[in-house]
């Protein structure tokens, strides 16, 4: 009892309930001396001296936060500057954020190159694909120059088919523009055609004075001959529909081959020894579409040539066949 006596006397006295508490404990356990040395621990550190010390370091520590605290915003503020002092600190504490938004702004910017302005009356030729360069535009390769230089001189002479226009000075601008451009296209100049059954009477004229093709068993019985005018690359041909015109013309290949007879006449039902010779080796094949047009597309030969081309049937197959073309081009 004694001994309860003298540990409450070294628990701080901030009420009544210390004492008899410590009391109380000391009694109901007074055979425990586990429970003596936890409230002599528990005295010494409560005692005046240890509590006046932690309330020292607390306020210590809470004048130190404070002193921190304040010393954080003076540094990112400036003197008389506040903004500018938030606006440092929010800069350097994203900064990575930021970094990462320049660079995808960089490649959003020039991931496609803008267009290069031309002011006018510039030299814009740098700009152009030209000479041996083949470059590719918009997916189509463009020819270089030994390219075009195989192909020939291209004709883009206009049709001679007349077309009235009126006087400059009575058209708008906006006239001009909507005026359709005729494509160069080649028309037919001079033709004519021949029979190997010529002056016998099994041998018919076609119908609509057209030019006729034909094979029989494999032999070329029937050819025509053509001097072309005009301009472009592609031939066309309408096959007429006249019930003597064709013979099963579904198996029908033909082909227009270049004539090597520089002085033959145009003229119709000629015997084949009045004939014009034609190279067999230099011949392009048509191409039928759903409608009966044939188009054969000239690329290395010049389709003016002035001897002109023989249109042959093909003979590879051994069939037997009969196609009148219109005489004129599509």
């Amino acid at each position: 009892m004694a001994r309860a006596r003298r540990l409450s006397h070294r628990v701080p006295r901030c009420d009544a309930w210390h004492t008899s508490g410590v009391a109380q404990l000391l009694r109901d356990n007074a055979a425990d001396d586990r429970v003596a040395a936890d409230v002599e621990h528990l005295a010494a550190a409560y005692n005046a001296e240890s509590v006046a010390a932690a309330n020292e370091q607390t306020a210590q520590a809470r004048v130190d936060d404070l002193s921190l605290l304040v010393s954080a915003y003076a540094d990112g503020a400036g003197t008389g500057a506040p903004l500018l002092g938030r606006l440092t600190s929010h800069t350097r504490r994203y900064r990575t954020l930021y970094v990462i938004a320049a660079l995808v702004a960089g490649v959003l910017l020039f991931k496609g190159p803008l267009p290069v302005p031309v002011t006018e009356g510039e030299d814009t030729s740098a700009l152009l694909p030209t000479g041996d360069r083949a470059a590719a535009v918009d997916g189509v390769p463009t020819p270089s120059a030994s390219e075009l230089a195989a192909t020939g001189p291209l004709d883009l002479a206009l049709p001679d088919t007349a077309t009235s226009f009126e006087e400059p000075s009575a058209r708008s601008d906006a006239a001009v523009l909507r005026a359709p451009v005729a494509a160069a296209a080649l028309r037919i100049a001079q033709s004519g055609y021949a029979s190997t059954f010529a002056g016998t009477p099994i041998d018919q004229a076609p119908p609509g004075d057209g030019l006729p093709v034909e094979a029989l068993a494999g032999s070329a019985t029937k050819l025509s001959f053509l001097r072309l005018g005009g301009g472009g690359r592609m031939l066309r041909l309408r096959m007429l529909t006249d019930p003597s015109a064709s013979l099963n013309d579904a198996a029908a290949r033909v082909q227009v081959c270049h004539i090597t007879s520089s002085g033959w006449a145009a003229k119709r039902a000629m015997t084949t020894s009045e004939a014009p010779k034609y190279n067999a080796n230099d011949c392009i094949e048509g191409a039928r579409d759903a409608s009966g047009v044939w188009t054969f597309r000239f690329v290395l030969d010049d389709p003016l040539d002035r001897n002109g081309w023989a249109v042959v049937p093909i003979t590879t197959d051994n069939g037997t066949f009969r196609i009148t073309f219109a005489p004129a081009a599509a």
